[in-house]
Parts: C-alpha cells; structure tokens; sequence
C-alpha cells in the first residue's frame, strides 16, 4: 500500500507534512545515497517502526517521491509568500524567494556524499510526473516584475524571471552552503540592476 496523495484544506490546498518529520528522512537518503539506504536506517532517522514505513509506503521509493514532494511543497509556498511580503523593496524579495526556495535544497545537497545524486533522482520523478516546480513560481516572479518599481511589460518581465530562474539554479549546484548560495545571488541581482538591502 503506497502513501495516499496529499488531502486538501479547506482552500484546496494540499495538506503538507511538517517539514520537521521530512527532513530526516531525505538527509539519511543523502548521507547513505538511494540504493544502500534500507527501510530500518530509514525507520531510525524518523524514528518510527520500521513496519509503520511498510504499512505507509509500502517501498523506501513511495517513501522517497512522498519525501521529495512534501518538501517541493513547503519551499514552493515559501518562495512565493517571499514575493508578497510587505513593505520590503522588490530586490529585497527577489532575494527572499530565491533563498526561500534554494537555501534549504543546498543544505540537504552538502549534508551527505550522496545529496547530488539524490537531487537528480528527485527530479527525475518531478519530470516523469510532467511538473517543474520552478515553473510553477516563474509566472509568480514576473507578475512582481511587472509591478516594478519599476514596471516592467511582460516580455521583458518574463525574460528577466527566466533569466534569474536559470542563474538560481545554476548557483544552487555550484554552492557549498546556504551562505555561498545568498551571496552569488545577491550579485546577480546587483547584475540585473537590482540592489537587495545589506545584512546589518
């Protein structure tokens, strides 16, 4: 029996995991990578029974895709609800929203010998599925662009998005920590004209 898909709140949302009960989950699957990672060392990092994953999932697969998803989720409502927060400048929020989205993915990629493998294996579910959750916050970011200050029209907006898009993730398999990561974006949202407020 595989883990039933996500339930939805009362808005139509889907109803996500704690991130917190997630995590251990995909850090052990970096430190031990995808095919030495058994269900008891799965069971040890969640801190369940090793027949509570059985009985849930059914296959460390199901319960890799279901790990994979839950934490998509969080990030993507995070990246977004970055772009939305008030009183900050637009540069300010384009940071926010790639960091948000980024950071915790470049934490999970350093914390084991395997996390890049496991990132690839990730996506490659991701892509079978026929979703790319950058695409899902793409329309998000040049919706902000086109707020400005300044304004910009679509077309230039959705160049920028992409553009900024393609530089993230770029970024995001070059860094070593979250740290490396803020700091080469912030660079090139100085290269894009955008001058996010310095850390006090």
């Amino acid at each position: 029996m595989s883990e039933p898909a996500f339930t939805l709140d009362a808005l139509g949302q889907r109803i996500l995991p704690p991130l917190g009960e997630v995590m251990p989950f995909l850090e052990r699957f970096a430190q031990d990578g995808f095919p030495r990672t058994t269900m008891g060392r799965l069971a040890e990092a969640g801190g369940v029974s090793r027949q509570t994953l059985y009985n849930r999932f059914g296959n460390k697969e199901a319960l890799f895709h279901w790990a994979v998803d839950a934490m998509s989720g969080h990030l993507e409502r995070a990246a977004l609800a970055a772009l939305e927060r008030p009183g900050e400048a637009l540069a300010d929020q384009l940071l926010g929203h790639y960091c948000a989205w980024f950071e915790p993915m470049v934490t999970l990629l350093n914390q084991g010998p395997y996390g890049q493998a496991l990132f690839g294996l990730g996506m490659e579910g991701k892509r079978a599925a026929g979703y790319d959750p950058l695409n899902s916050v793409s329309p998000a970011v040049t919706a902000r662009l086109m707020l400005g200050p300044p304004a910009q029209a679509r077309g230039p907006a959705e160049a920028q998005a992409f553009a900024l898009a393609m530089a993230a993730k770029g970024l995001f398999v070059s860094a070593q920590s979250a740290e490396d990561f803020r700091n080469a974006m912030i660079r090139v949202l100085e290269g894009h004209g955008l001058f996010p407020t310095p850390r006090p």
